[in-house]
């Protein structure tokens, strides 16, 4: 059996990672802090945000995740872009999926 690939990841953050990982990565890109609240309904569940800086662009990035037994699961990177930045995280994104060994296929139809 294959080996599964690597997850994807943007400005270096990547679902599966921990808490302290992601709170040390904000830190490293201006960030002040992981700031989380247990869910209500299941406190395994955590719900996070937090503000950093794209080091390419030096725009504000705002971050929102959703961890279980504080992994993240869902992962929300966003911010204003102008056309050259977007451009920039689209490639990243796509350099990221090409290396994941996933494809990248246009829509069909």
């Amino acid at each position: 059996m294959p080996d599964d690939p690597p997850p994807l990841e943007f400005l270096g953050f990547r679902a599966g990672a921990s808490l302290t990982e992601v709170s040390d990565l904000v830190q490293e890109l201006g960030g002040k802090r992981l700031r989380c609240d247990k869910a209500k309904r299941d406190p395994n569940v955590s719900e996070c945000r937090a503000d950093l800086w794209d080091p390419k662009a030096g725009t504000p990035v705002s971050l929102w995740l959703s961890a279980i037994d504080s992994l993240t699961m869902v992962l929300t990177l966003s911010g204003p872009v102008n056309a050259a930045q977007l451009t920039d995280w689209k490639d990243t994104s796509k350099t990221a999926s090409d290396r994941s060994g996933r494809e990248s296929r246009a829509p069909s139809g």
